[in-house]
This record gives C-alpha cells, structure tokens and sequence, in this order.
C-alpha cells in the first residue's frame, strides 16, 4: 500500500497527539493546558484552527485517548479466507 505525504503527515501528528499522552500518574501531561495545545497546534502547521478554548482541550484529549486504545488493541491476525 502506497502512502501518500499528506497521509504520512497526518499519521505523523496523530502519533505525536497519542504521545502527549502521560505514561503514568506521575508524568505531565504534554497538554495541561490550552497554551500548550496552540503550542501543538501551531507546531504541526494544522490549519484552519481559531481561537482555542477549554473545550477544545478537553476534546482533543478525548481523541487523544480514543487513537491510543487503537495503537494499543492486540492485533487480529490475517483476515480470514
């Protein structure tokens, strides 16, 4: 399967999301805050992005989580036939 840059690119920030993830309790968290996510934001050149809030925050952690239970699910196996 062939993947193209912007596919590349898009897994690529997705990855860097799930890593700002922290380890454990005592980690911080590499979103704390809504600065931080502008930090992101800004640093993987996504576009089309306005004024960030707490709301935002709280959603992108949500997917943030969401993506990491997919990285993390065991693998299948072949498909079948």
């Amino acid at each position: 399967m062939l993947i193209t840059h912007d596919t590349r690119c898009a897994l690529d920030t997705v990855v860097d999301l799930v890593n700002t993830a922290p380890e454990d309790a005592a980690a911080p968290d590499g979103l704390q805050d809504v600065a931080l996510l502008a930090d992101f934001v800004r640093n993987h050149e996504i576009s089309d992005v306005g004024v960030l809030s707490e709301f935002d925050l709280s959603a992108v952690r949500k997917i943030r989580g969401r993506f990491a239970s997919v990285f993390s699910a065991p693998d299948p196996g072949p498909p079948p036939g």
